[in-house]
């Protein structure tokens, strides 16, 4: 694409737009703002993703050219426990109440099947397991929150619509944006927390294929920590995308809490100690990986940054570092706080701009690129809400 058509597409012409690009450019951010007023940043303009729509979705992105998108149950779904946590932590009902709101949109549009459709909901999308999987999570902080038991019959559904989509390995190939891929180790986490607050309602041959299935998902990481399959098989081959790594670990992490399995704790920290090396001596890790954890020059000459990885990845190493007591990665996920918390320090009067999280940085990076992404806020916001000490607890396997 030419540089005007790209100017014209995305209306850089427009000054909020053209001071995000030409600054991203020249690689001038905001100021550091301390954790409480990041989290207010962010909850800010997750609160617009939540207005744009209207329809007690949160609209998945806001691009710049084309404006917010339809609202996305996929994220929507996983922004519940996040925004029930940051009710907690302000004593705000006002968040409370719209995670509600959220949860009870997510139970009107479920399919009779069982699943949730993938993709926006202006978009039609059969039913795909990864979508489901995280509208899982929320249902069942939403059945914690409010006891009642409505939230938690749907996500039984849905737990089952899922396990169906399983094939003999334990991978969901069908139905499903991953096609098999190793970042589905949360959607079995999901499926773990549904079977946590179900009890014996979940059916305990669930259970065992979940436990078989990690065998084959484990299998996927090599002696270096790198996973195979973590990326879209429509993106760089041979490369993993750090948003999938943070999916894939942090599956792992609650996987190993749940059944108390130390091999999965083990895996996360076997690919953990690459990363915190890597951005101990770069300062920084690049969107995709080479299986050798060298950066994939996506751009050219260099490598943008993929800020929803950062916040998953900070997420991971604080996990980490209460559990193993290794300050080294509570200092790391100390400052990629601060690295996105400085990007999305972005004002304007356009709210889908202001405070947004990007899916790339530079914007015009190739994942997400020239788009604010409702799932970059949520895993922002979850890592601040966790340094602030209001996030999920980890108990680690003996």
């Amino acid at each position: 694409m030419s540089k005007f058509a790209t100017i014209k597409e995305h209306r850089l012409y427009r000054p909020g737009h053209a001071r995000k690009f030409i600054g991203d450019q020249l690689g001038l951010v905001g100021r550091t703002p301390r954790p409480e007023q990041a989290l207010r940043n962010v909850f800010e303009w997750i609160a617009a993703s939540f207005d744009a729509g209207g329809d007690g979705g949160s609209s998945a992105y806001y691009a710049m050219g084309r404006g917010w998108k339809a609202s996305y149950p996929e994220t929507t779904g996983y922004l519940i426990p996040t925004m029930l946590d940051h009710a907690r932590f302000t004593g705000e009902a006002a968040w409370s109440q719209r995670a509600m709101r959220a949860a009870d949109w997510l139970l009107g549009i479920q399919l009779p099947g069982g699943g949730w459709q993938g993709l926006q909901v202006d978009v039609t999308c059969g039913p795909r397991v990864f979508n489901t999987g995280m509208i899982l999570d929320g249902l069942v902080a939403a059945h914690a929150f409010s006891g009642d038991d409505r939230y938690l019959e749907a996500a039984l559904r849905g737990a089952g619509w899922a396990m169906e989509q399983m094939d003999a390995n334990g991978f969901f190939v069908e139905n499903n944006v991953s096609g098999g891929g190793s970042f589905d180790t949360l959607v079995l986490a999901c499926l773990l927390l549904v079977a946590r607050s179900a009890g014996p309602r979940f059916p305990a041959e669930h259970l065992d294929r979940i436990r078989r299935a990690l065998e084959s998902y484990l299998a996927l990481q090599r002696p270096n920590g790198w996973f195979e399959r973590c990326n879209f098989h429509t993106s760089y081959p041979d490369t993993a995308l750090l948003h999938h790594v943070g999916y894939t670990l942090d599956g792992l992490l609650i996987c190993a809490e749940v059944l108390g399995e130390r091999r999965c704790h083990d895996a996360v920290l076997r690919a953990a100690a690459k990363l915190l090396s890597r951005f101990e001596v770069d300062l920084q890790l690049p969107a995709y990986s080479k299986p050798d954890w060298s950066p994939y020059k996506d751009l050219g000459g260099g490598a943008s940054l993929c800020l929803t990885g950062y916040s998953q990845l900070a997420i991971v190493f604080q996990k980490i570092a209460r559990a193993e007591g290794d300050l080294r990665y509570l200092n790391a996920a100390l400052k990629l706080n601060d690295i996105v918390g400085s990007i999305a320090h972005f004002r304007s009067a356009d709210r889908g701009l202001r405070y947004g999280v990007p899916g790339a940085y530079p914007i015009n990076g190739n994942y997400q690129r020239f788009q604010m992404v409702n799932w970059a806020a949520k895993y922002h916001a979850e890592s601040l809400l966790l340094s602030l000490g209001h996030g999920r607890s980890l108990r680690v396997p003996a």
